[in-house]
């Protein structure tokens, strides 16, 4: 009996940690689920984009702002983000490399600021 608390404490847990849903991009990028805003980011050779989500539902991005740093073999760019859609943010002039990292920083004024990381 001491040995089955453990495992059905463990598995109540583990159903609680997943109750948002399974996180699946939904164009195709990186996705990363932060404090109070979800972030899929899709890097293209000319262009990031940025989509926001709340536990599956689509935040608006008309008020939304943000940056992506991109950190290219030692190399730093910046890339200023506005708003392109229902629940996006764009940037262009991208040069995306191997190994590539990114910091995506969003303010949604409704939400707060976030900031996720990213390594390609």
């Amino acid at each position: 009996m001491k040995k089955i608390i453990p495992v059905v404490l463990g598995l109540s847990l583990s159903s609680a940690v997943l109750a948002h849903g399974d996180l699946k991009p939904a164009h195709g990028g990186q996705i990363i689920e932060g404090k109070t805003i979800t972030v899929e980011l899709l890097a293209q050779p000319e262009a990031v984009t940025v989509y926001l989500s709340e536990h599956e539902n689509v935040i608006d991005s008309k008020n939304a702002s943000g940056e992506v740093i991109l950190l290219n073999g030692g190399r730093k760019q910046v890339i200023a983000l506005s708003p392109s859609g229902e629940n996006s943010l764009k940037g262009e002039g991208v040069t995306l490399e191997k190994n590539a990292k990114a910091i995506v920083k969003i303010k949604v004024p409704e939400l707060g600021e976030e900031q996720i990381r990213f390594a390609f």
